[in-house]
């Protein structure tokens, strides 16, 4: 989830909000239900890795709940993506080397 908010950029304080931003999208785009998504936000929301506000969203007709990265959800973010790059000689899914 750290990963997809991630990706999804950082969002000026006068922006609409994309869509991967909000309950809804993140549960679209992770094939989870909302309500577990709903359970696992409220954990990171919790844990100051993200902070929850309500805003426009692109293609929505009312304010939605956007969650966006807070410095340390960035710095987790940034350490899931090194973790799952492999480095220089390490072994490809096929078993073999690079």
């Amino acid at each position: 989830m750290l990963l997809h908010i991630y990706a999804q950029g950082r969002v000026g304080p006068y922006d609409v909000a994309p869509v991967g931003l909000s309950q809804g999208g993140l549960s679209e785009a992770l094939g989870i239900s909302q309500s577990s998504i709903a359970k696992v936000l409220q954990r990171l929301v919790a844990a100051r890795a993200l902070a929850v506000s309500r805003r426009h969203v692109s293609g929505e007709s009312r304010r939605l709940l956007v969650y966006e990265l807070t410095p340390l959800g960035e710095a987790l973010a940034r350490d899931l993506r090194r973790s799952e790059r492999p480095g220089p000689g390490a072994a490809t899914p096929t078993g073999g080397k690079d």
